[in-house]
């Protein structure tokens, strides 16, 4: 069945954090710990902001605290059971920034509710083709790798159109300790439930790419549900992989959001009629923040070739074989969880 939206409360969502963002400062954005360490007029030049020792070049540890209370995220995690928030930021490595995020609850201290590996890069999105133009076969833009390649900024044709971006390499929202529920199944990838909080955190990552003049926020969704889910906010970069991902939610429509993204881990999803087995394949997705980026995404070229392309698909489930892998894999889980196995990305 299709993953339902709720347009309202997106809006009102969108409206609030717009709010929030505007009362926020350089200041409060980039507050170190101790209050016994002054900011300097270094700290509040826009020149400066690129420094090692914010995550991606401006957002202090506790700017990050200040920004999450503030927007409200303490408090949902709060009425989910969680407190005693700690923000953690790993900054070694310029182009594998980390931000964790741990709290306490359940009967456990210091569990890792998030994690958020980021970059700031730049994409170069190949033109369109014209109208009507015979569409090659459909898949992914490019591999995982290759599109790091290309958001390191390694593509350099004349005719691309390039995007300042915020990179999200990978990105953890997870419950440790809570039980799955049968209106929260587990999702591929999980050991944990989610946190319910994919809205908030997505309107987050678009204030921050504001905050930092971007393009666009970049992602790769690693399973099906990353990619219906990021839908409410994102496009893919290749309408190709727009058109096969249109094919696979018409074609899929008839199963739940987890059985169909478990039957594409679980190798049961097959190209009709010739029967060869798809996997999903991660490719870039973007979620326009400046008013240019997301133009392509109108543009009748990049519907047109969307639409051809899903029209050309057709997907099937092997229901047989999925009721018997989609057993296994529970089976297998549940020893896992037995012999104290763990994990940790949720949603």
């Amino acid at each position: 069945m299709e993953h339902e939206r709720d347009p309202d409360r997106e809006r009102a969502l969108r409206a609030r954090f717009a709010r929030v963002a505007a009362r926020l400062g350089h200041a409060q954005l980039r507050a170190l710990a101790d209050p016994a360490e002054l900011l300097t007029e270094q700290d509040l030049d826009p020149a400066s902001w690129r420094q090692q020792s914010y995550f991606l070049g401006y957002y202090s540890g506790e700017g990050i605290r200040y920004a999450l209370e503030a927007y409200g995220i303490f408090d949902l995690l709060r009425q989910r059971g969680w407190d005693g928030f700690r923000v953690e930021l790993d900054l070694r490595d310029r182009t594998d920034q980390r931000l964790r995020l741990y709290a306490d609850g359940h009967g456990q201290r210091g569990a890792l509710l998030a994690e958020l590996i980021a970059h700031e890069g730049t994409i170069a999105l190949p033109p369109l083709p014209p109208p009507s133009e015979a569409a090659p076969a459909a898949g992914p833009a490019c591999t995982a790798a290759a599109a790091r390649q290309a958001a390191a900024g390694t593509a350099t044709r004349a005719a691309e159109q390039l995007l300042e971006v915020v990179v999200v390499e990978w990105m953890t929202l997870q419950a440790p300790g809570l039980p799955f529920r049968p209106d929260r199944p587990r999702l591929p990838g999980q050991t944990h439930p989610g946190l319910g909080l994919g809205l908030e955190v997505a309107e987050l990552l678009y204030r921050m790419a504001v905050r930092l003049g971007k393009d666009a926020v970049l992602g790769f969704p690693a399973y099906y549900h990353n990619a219906v889910l990021y839908r409410a906010r994102f496009w893919f970069a290749d309408p190709r992989a727009e058109g096969r991902l249109l094919a696979c939610q018409r074609d899929l429509a008839d199963l739940s959001l987890d059985a169909a993204s478990w039957a594409f881990e679980l190798g049961c999803v097959r190209e009709h009629p010739h029967g060869r087995v798809v996997r999903w394949r991660s490719s870039e997705m973007l979620m326009p923040v400046a008013a240019g980026a997301g133009s392509r995404f109108t543009d009748p070229r990049y519907l047109e070739r969307a639409q051809r392309t899903a029209e050309r698909l057709r997907y099937e489930v092997d229901r047989e074989l999925f009721a018997i892998r989609r057993a296994e894999e529970e089976r297998r889980f549940a020893e896992c969880r037995r012999a104290g196995g763990g994990g940790a990305q949720g949603s």
